[in-house]
């Protein structure tokens, strides 16, 4: 058993690295370059332009000049769910989220070329950051010239006051500062282009979500001597074509003199991807990516919805015994998250009826992912289509969140860059789904050999599945975690003890998460003495903690609290996770009083008494024996991670997709 184990294991191992290779092939990218700003840098806000908008009959002007310089959609989300322009340039100004209260701004006293903002302190007493780009521009001997009075909010340093004004493009000089933000319309681009010098860098952004009220990803234009042709990005985000607000402020702040980026500056330099491409083009594949991120808002609701409008029905005909197709059915409604992930391999974006296409490959994947689980003899084992199902979904966020998460970008279940969480490594959601998929699967397969006797063997395998998952995870260069390696390594170390049976002693579980501590601690810290530009969201989070710059754990703790009162159900997920928690508990303890129906819930499901398959299965009632385990694995995973991930309130009703379809077809006794 153990050469036959050796081999699977080596086997798996290679296929996989195959898989990375190949996926490495398929999205690999040139090396980026760094956007040089020799003259004067000028910044034209555009408020809630998207690149929907860009046509040669709407923006002229802009379409002239596309295929000239780089392109990407830029993320204006500042602190709440939409970005209205005065919160926008104080954000602009500060390098990261400042909220404007009531988004409204007094006009500025002008007196001759200079401005000032009587009430500034109404800022500055809820965020310090405020005014950081005009004051550190005046401390390296360089002035900001602000054109209007919106762009004032931008250029105005700590005590709310600008040096340079101008009324007007008229009347701006766009040659006297370093910097000059303007607040202009489509049509004026054209007027400023033209004064321009041949020396300048031009940066056009959509900068907020303007007058629509929806949040969504807006334009962002490069141009000038110094910015090759091609698509935007920076290390910040990682993503081609893809920048945040906080990614102009650094890189204003680079024009200006500084070498070294303030803490509180939550972007990077900008940076360009060498791919020339016609106006045409870009407009196209930027275009693609808002509608695919604003489609997936706009169907997530809905599909959900009626999942758990079937799973509710496929769940009657359990309890009544209705009808046998029902295990497929439940495997193909867990299938089901993966297939949203999927659906981002082919551009339904770019096509007509985005919404249609995006459901009909999501329904189609999880439907290929189901006939390959059914597909072959080894149907007949109950797990493996399960194993099938889980081992999918965990391999293809593996090697998306290896290969810089382009599936979980735009995905429904995916980052949602629009609101400024993530944009590479593994979200909740993504991460729910994965860290469920690696429990179930190494429960299953973990099980099976310790059906035939094989407990060390079946150790090893979970201990080996955890540890994978857990350091992609924990990988800077990966799944820059924090919160996701600890919930995962302990409810893998809890299971591998359980599956060498071994109690669970409160010196081994002290074990456990002491070593997933020191991980995540050593992960963290040595990412956190990398220069601030290499940095992933774990070593930004170490870093704030060493300085105390952010509050990072009051913001998480504060997140988690807000989603959990956000909406009537929100409190509905932690007790749920606590009766589930109480049936698990209740199914090892046969002389424990509790509630007769919970007690009756568990061994419906085998967490206490061995499965009885009907005989035509040709399996025995041995095949699933360490149920119980795996389940006190996921539960452990989901409470942790609850608790610790900012909006960690999610995470339990995310890995439901796949736990509770799983458990329901155990349920059933039916053939298949």
């Amino acid at each position: 058993m153990m050469r036959r184990w050796v081999i699977a294991m080596v086997s798996i191992t290679a296929l996989f690295a195959v898989a990375y290779g190949v996926t490495g092939l398929v999205t690999a990218r040139p090396a980026a370059k760094p956007v040089v700003t020799g003259g004067s840098v000028v910044v034209v806000a555009v408020p809630g332009l998207s690149w929907t908008d860009v046509s040669a009959a709407r923006t002229p002007a802009l379409w002239q000049v596309l295929d000239y310089g780089a392109t990407a959609n830029q993320v204006v989300h500042t602190v709440g769910s939409t970005a209205c322009t005065p919160s926008a340039w104080l954000t602009l100004g500060a390098g990261h989220g400042v909220d404007a209260a009531g988004c409204t701004a007094p006009t500025p006293v002008v007196t001759g070329s200079t401005a000032s903002w009587p009430s500034w302190s109404q800022w500055r007493s809820t965020d310090s950051g405020v005014g950081l780009l005009g004051s550190t521009a005046a401390q390296h001997g360089k002035c900001i010239e602000a054109v209007g009075p919106e762009a004032a909010l931008g250029a105005a340093d700590s005590a709310g006051r600008v040096t340079h004004y101008a009324p007007s493009i008229a009347s701006a000089s766009f040659t006297t500062c370093a910097v000059t933000l303007v607040t202009a319309s489509a049509a004026q681009l054209n007027t400023i282009v033209g004064k321009l010098p041949a020396t300048s860098t031009l940066i056009v952004t959509g900068l907020s979500d303007g007058s629509s009220g929806d949040a969504g990803l807006r334009l962002a234009y490069a141009l000038g001597t110094g910015v090759p042709a091609g698509v935007l990005r920076s290390a910040s985000t990682k993503q081609p074509a893809l920048i945040q607000t906080a990614d102009i402020t650094a890189t204003l702040l680079q024009a200006v003199g500084v070498s070294t980026l303030p803490g509180a500056v939550h972007g990077s330099a900008l940076q360009v991807v060498p791919t020339p491409q016609s106006a045409a083009t870009a407009t196209a594949s930027n275009a693609a990516l808002a509608r695919a991120v604003s489609v997936n808002h706009q169907v997530l609701v809905w599909f959900w919805l009626a999942w758990a409008m079937v799973f509710i029905a496929l769940l009657a005909a359990v309890v009544w015994r209705r009808a046998r197709w029902t295990r497929p059915a439940l495997a193909y409604l867990a299938a089901l998250p993966i297939g949203t992930f999927l659906a981002g391999l082919l551009p339904w974006s770019r096509w007509p009826a985005p919404g249609l296409w995006l459901v009909l490959l999501s329904l189609g994947w999880a439907g290929v992912v189901v006939a390959i689980a059914y597909a072959g003899p080894w149907r007949r084992w109950i797990g493996a289509p399960w194993v099938t199902v889980c081992a999918v979904s965990s391999a293809v966020l593996a090697l998306d969140v290896m290969h810089g998460s382009s599936l979980q970008l735009p995905a429904m279940l995916g980052l949602q860059p629009e609101y400024g969480g993530r944009y590479y490594g593994m979200g909740n959601a993504g991460y729910a789904i994965f860290a469920t998929a690696v429990l179930l699967l190494a429960g299953l397969v973990g099980g099976r050999l310790i059906a035939v006797d094989e407990r060390r063997l079946g150790a090893w395998t979970i201990g080996l599945l955890c540890g994978a998952a857990v350091l992609i995870l924990a990988a800077p260069m990966w799944g820059a975690d924090f919160g996701g390696p600890p919930p995962l390594l302990i409810a893998g170390g809890i299971m591998v003890v359980l599956a060498l049976g071994r109690s669970l002693s409160w010196r081994r579980i002290t074990l456990i998460v002491g070593a997933a501590v020191v991980l995540v601690v050593a992960v963290g810290v040595l990412d956190a003495l990398r220069p601030a530009a290499s940095r992933s969201y774990l070593g930004r989070f170490f870093a704030g903690l060493f300085d105390g710059s952010g509050g990072i754990v009051g913001e998480k703790l504060g997140a988690n609290l807000r989603l959990l009162v956000a909406t009537p159900v929100s409190p509905l997920i932690p007790l749920a996770l606590i009766f589930c928690g109480y049936v698990v508990w209740l199914a090892g303890r046969p002389a424990q009083p509790g509630w007769s129906w919970a007690r009756r819930l568990g061994n419906a499901v085998g967490l206490s008494e061995p499965l009885e398959i009907a005989a035509d299965t040709q399996v025995g009632a041995e095949e699933l024996p360490f149920l119980r385990e795996t389940a006190i694995g996921v539960l452990v995973m989901c409470a942790i991670a609850m608790c610790i991930n900012d909006s960690g309130v999610g995470i339990p009703a995310i890995a439901a997709l796949i736990a509770f379809p799983f458990a329901t077809a155990l349920a059933t006794r039916d053939p298949l």
